[in-house]
């Protein structure tokens, strides 16, 4: 409509499919199923081809079911919200940020050209020696052949071909035969199925086709970075790189192609459930950051990717990022003050030093806990099993993972589900409180269908707990740790859109180039002149005490995070200002 120079009339704009999806995040938002919960009495999808213009007018027609008049004088969609009490959320964090984010798309952001094609070119030649390198690995009876029973007759153009024995049906005799045909040599393909060339290619070499959940066989990138550990086998690391090069080049570097302007502009969009935002075309909430830290090569990748988003003469990069933000809110919403003080300092250095039965204790004041915190860091073993045992240990326990699904994300740090389990065990006796909040908000999702959050926002769980007929109890259902993490993620994207909102109303996310929005931070290509203004404003601002995160015992002024600042020319060289 913008492009066409078309203008909307009215003081209200609703994108309806978002404000439904604001009511029901876990259920499909096209017009036509949507418009089945409206009494629209027939269904008209069918006829896009055999009644255009008929097809056309339901698309019409059916909106107004959707946002008809109630006797109230609200809309009917509006109206549903506001009595299920996320109408204030839809108004504030969808219709009221979405101009913001509008913006940012239109803003764009900086991409060399040069670095791109340069980085595009390092990944091509990188693929093709990978790909000459798994041949190699690769004998000949393993690889596929065209046609697939070799030729009946030897073809004009021998070029490429060879001899292989074929089993055949004999036609007249209707036996099995054995038959020596020419055939056309395919490259070797690391496919996967049950008749797949890899699972060949490890069957040949004695291994174990590894298997998922529920038995059955499965090549996916966690099982054989784990096959790949055990044996060392040469073609599984090739197989690996191979798929991590074809999603740099297929998805990444097409995704992330600047425009004539140097840009890359995504567009937002509310689809997670937990109230996150999303973006496509690029996905800019999820651009390569670490890489494997385990594989040198990849942290590199991820590295050269970054330094492709470059700002421009005049400008810097600034990212402001709340720290430790989920553990924090996960504090709040169990209640538990213990946990707060040592979110807001470094729990991952806390917890790791129960891990090496060098305990530090909570009893210490502040500032001493801050020292012996910084002095865990400090030594690299230490170090090592805070972000390897420890930050895994405490993020899975947070969002109520249970020790068997802990130990299959994080096999590297762990040896057993049951060493994951004990881990689990000391987190609940250093801190109670947490699994009450757990076992309270599950039983409560369970009892009442649903869970609601103080920033307005709803959320249905359909099997909180299913009942367990051979032990004649309730077991956590698919839903158990969805509805155990929902709130707590839910209060600190409604905390940060809060701050996105002050912010974009004192005018300074227009000022200061507000480009993206990542998990727990938002950045910035900030003219250079206005850094030593803009910058503090913005802090202050994120870490202003909540006026809807309040609590009398753990928060009764609201809760608050400390942000942290980073700035640089791209986005690979980002350093830790103090402000």
């Amino acid at each position: 409509l913008a492009e066409a120079e078309i203008r909307p009339r009215g003081k209200e704009l609703h994108d309806t499919m978002a404000a439904f999806h604001h009511l029901q995040p876990d259920i499909p938002a096209n017009l036509q199923f949507v418009a089945s919960f409206y009494d629209y009495p027939e269904p008209w999808k069918h006829l896009a081809e055999a009644e255009p213009i008929i097809y056309g007018c339901h698309d019409v027609d059916a909106m107004q079911h959707i946002m008809r008049p109630t006797e109230h004088g609200q809309w009917k969609l509006l109206d549903d919200m506001e009595r299920r009490g996320v109408l204030a959320g839809y108004t504030r964090h969808v219709q009221g940020l979405w101009p913001i984010l509008v913006d940012a798309s239109n803003r764009g952001i900086p991409v060399s050209p040069k670095g791109h094609a340069e980085f595009g070119a390092s990944l091509e030649s990188e693929r093709d020696e990978i790909d000459s390198t798994m041949q190699g690995l690769v004998p000949e009876g393993l690889r596929n052949v065209l046609p697939k029973a070799g030729y009946v007759r030897a073809p004009k153009d021998m070029t490429g071909m060879i001899q292989r024995e074929f089993e055949v049906m004999n036609s007249d005799t209707l036996q099995v035969e054995k038959v020596s045909r020419w055939c056309r040599l395919q490259p070797f393909k690391p496919s996967a199925g049950k008749t797949g060339q890899l699972p060949r290619y490890l069957r040949w070499k004695k291994l174990a086709v590894p298997r998922d959940h529920d038995g059955k066989e499965t090549t996916n990138k966690d099982e054989l970075k784990a096959l790949y550990e055990r044996t060392g086998d040469p073609l599984l690391a090739a197989v690996l790189d191979q798929r991590e090069n074809s999603t740099w080049l297929n998805n990444h570097m097409e995704n992330w192609r600047p425009g004539p302007d140097g840009k890359v502009h995504p567009t937002f969009t509310f689809a997670p459930g937990t109230g996150q935002l999303s973006a496509r075309r690029p996905n800019c909430q999820n651009a390569p950051k670490h890489g494997d830290e385990d594989r040198p090569r990849k942290v590199e990748l991820a590295k050269a990717f970054r330094r492709m988003v470059a700002a421009p003469e005049g400008y810097q990069l600034v990212e402001f990022d709340y720290k430790s933000f989920h553990v924090l809110t996960l504090g709040f919403n169990a209640r538990s003050g213990d946990y707060m003080r040592i979110a807001r300092m470094d729990m991952h250095s806390f917890f790791g030093s129960y891990l090496i039965g060098q305990p530090i204790s909570f009893s210490l004041p502040d500032d001493e806990l801050r020292a012996q915190l910084r002095w865990f860091k400090s030594d690299p073993h230490r170090k090592l099993i805070r972000d390897k045992r420890a930050k895994p240990s405490i993020l899975g326990w947070g969002f109520c993972l249970g020790p068997k699904k802990m130990y299959e994300k994080n096999k590297k740090s762990f040896n057993s589900w049951t060493e994951c389990r004990d881990v689990q065990d000391q987190l609940k006796a250093l801190f109670p409180g947490i699994p009450r909040y757990h076992q309270t908000v599950q039983a409560e999702a369970h009892t009442k269908g649903y869970l609601t959050t103080p920033h307005g926002y709803i959320r249905n769980f359909w099997e909180v707990f299913r009942w367990d007929a051979k032990r004649q109890r309730y077991m956590n259902g698919d839903d158990a740790e969805k509805a155990a993490a929902y709130r707590p993620a839910n209060n600190a994207f409604g905390h940060l859109k809060d701050a996105m909102l002050r912010l974009d109303k004192q005018g300074w996310m227009k000022r200061a180039g507000f480009i993206n929005q990542i998990h727990d931070s938002l950045l910035f290509l900030m003219p250079e002149g206005i850094m030593d203004e803009a910058i503090p404003i913005i802090k202050a601002e994120m870490e202003r005490k909540s006026d809807v995160l309040v609590d009398s015992v753990v928060a009764p002024d609201g809760l608050w995070c400390e942000v942290e600042v980073s700035i640089g020319r791209d986005w690979a060289g980002m350093e830790e200002v103090r402000v």
